[in-house]
């Protein structure tokens, strides 16, 4: 898990105050008042963009804003920062040829930082951005590179949840952290700049500096009219930490149903269901049914099933996947064991699998690495349970990429075939109000059914799927 601590200064300074692993008490003098941040602020206070600080003067004047009151630092790893750069706002911080847009176009932000609008244009033309649709150009880390391609060297962004989680939930979120597995370098992407969110009353303050305000930038928007993109005339200093302190110690949850065919039984079948959710936030406990207890319950029926019968010729290997939620990392260390691996035929993931109608259900990825499965997931369910399978979602260009935000994906990266089944309801998806008395227990039951099933004959096959030449997505 990650801490940082992050200062941003506007003006003069944003003070951060992220919380630390270790109490004030623990914590030794030298570390309390460090040199390296009084040589910093020092440097800064008397930098020419303060213009002497003469009283009553544009440089004496400060803009002060507090870590988690007005802003927040993202939970990804960045190398350490400390510059003073001119600020750009870039309207969306778009760049899209097949719109013939770009935000970039009239600035120049090599070696500044931008200061972007969440989301995208949005108007009733279809042929424009999908009209209301949002596309793949409206994600944060898309512009973020996006940004990074252009020499900017940081991003900070009004937040696009503010409205419809709270200020309070999207700190709270933030301050858990970062997982990742210990034995993995501190992830280093070049192309990823340190960025920061901030909620509406800062974004307001900041563009008091600006060519635009705040009501004047909502005035655009309401008139479905293209953000201007603007220098301001202040300077914007970045100093950003980061330390990689503190572990948590959480585990995959994994049972074998021995194959009866004993040339076969050293082969798997995988049928896995991630059991983590968000824990305890601002806004209360995030209890998950849906996301995931729906899954995990349905793996536990199916897995006494088979047990019960007992007549997979190939093992079957049910994993209860943790730490799905923190970036895939319970289903990324299991796949490391080649032993599990080189010999899995296909993984079949249910993650998100109780809300919506019993008669339909988003099917992913059946078709992505062999055509031999996603036929026999179709026969399978014709013969048997015969729901509605949806694959809208099985679209490469679907802007949320969900295919890759589950489970199966890890195994997916090992060349295993596998299918993803997913409810898509969004509406409670990462909030307190995912709770029971919104299941639907006849989908769950159905959706179990029809796994059983496809466990079974996967298990059950002659011979393992056959790959198809595989083409990068």
């Amino acid at each position: 898990m990650n801490k940082y601590l992050i200062l941003i200064f506007f003006g003069l300074c944003l003070l951060s105050c992220q919380s630390q692993m270790k109490s004030v008490h623990e914590t030794t003098t030298d570390e309390l008042i460090n040199i390296n941040s009084l040589r910093a602020n020092m440097e800064f206070l008397s930098s020419e963009e303060l213009e002497g600080r003469e009283a009553g003067r544009r440089g004496e004047k400060i803009l002060e804003f507090e870590q988690e009151k007005n802003f927040t630092g993202s939970t990804r790893y960045y190398d350490r920062l400390d510059t003073t750069a001119k600020l750009v706002f870039v309207g969306y911080g778009i760049t899209a040829d097949e719109y013939n847009y770009d935000d970039y176009a009239d600035v120049n932000v090599e070696g500044k930082i931008v200061l972007i609008y969440p989301g995208e244009p949005e108007n009733e033309d279809t042929t424009f951005f999908e009209g209301k649709k949002r596309t793949g150009h409206a994600s944060i880390f898309c512009k973020i590179a996006n940004a990074s391609d252009r020499g900017a060297i940081g991003v900070i962004s009004l937040s696009g949840w503010e409205k419809r989680f709270g200020w309070e939930s999207i700190v709270s979120y933030v301050k858990k952290g970062k997982y990742q597995l210990m034995d993995q370098p501190v992830i280093n992407k070049t192309n990823i700049l340190p960025y920061i969110t901030v909620n509406e009353q800062t974004f307001n303050e900041l563009l008091n500096f600006g060519s635009y305000s705040y009501q004047e930038l909502e005035s655009y928007l309401a008139e479905q009219k293209t953000l201007p993109s603007f220098e301001f005339t202040n300077s914007a200093r970045i100093n950003w930490m980061f330390d990689t302190t503190g572990t948590v110690e959480t585990r995959n949850v994994i049972g074998i149903i021995e194959g009866i065919d004993p040339d076969l039984k050293h082969e798997y079948i995988g049928i896995g269901a991630h059991y983590d959710h968000l824990g305890i936030g601002m806004a209360g406990i995030y209890n998950g049914a849906d996301d995931n207890a729906s899954g995990t319950a349905a793996l536990l029926e199916i897995a006494k099933a088979f047990a019960k019968r007992w007549e997979n010729k190939r093992s079957v290997l049910v994993t209860f996947h943790t730490a799905e939620e923190k970036g895939l990392l319970g289903s990324k260390y299991l796949v490391r064991d080649s032993t599990i691996t080189n010999n899995m035929n296909a993984h079949i993931n249910m993650d998100m699998i109780g809300r919506g109608s019993a008669d339909s259900i988003y099917c992913l990825g059946s078709d992505k690495l062999s055509s031999e499965l996603y036929d026999l997931v179709e026969t399978v369910n014709a013969d048997g349970v015969n729901i509605y399978l949806d694959y809208r979602l099985n679209n490469p260009n679907d802007p949320q990429r969900l295919y890759y935000r589950s489970d199966h994906y890890s195994y997916a990266k090992k060349n295993i075939p596998n299918v993803f089944f997913f409810d898509y309801e969004m509406e409670d998806y990462h909030r307190v109000t995912d709770d029971l008395d919104k299941i639907n227990y006849s989908k769950i039951q159905k959706i179990a059914r029809l796994v059983y099933a496809i466990a079974l004959s996967t298990a059950n096959r002659e011979s393992k799927f056959k790959l198809d030449d595989i083409q990068e997505e």
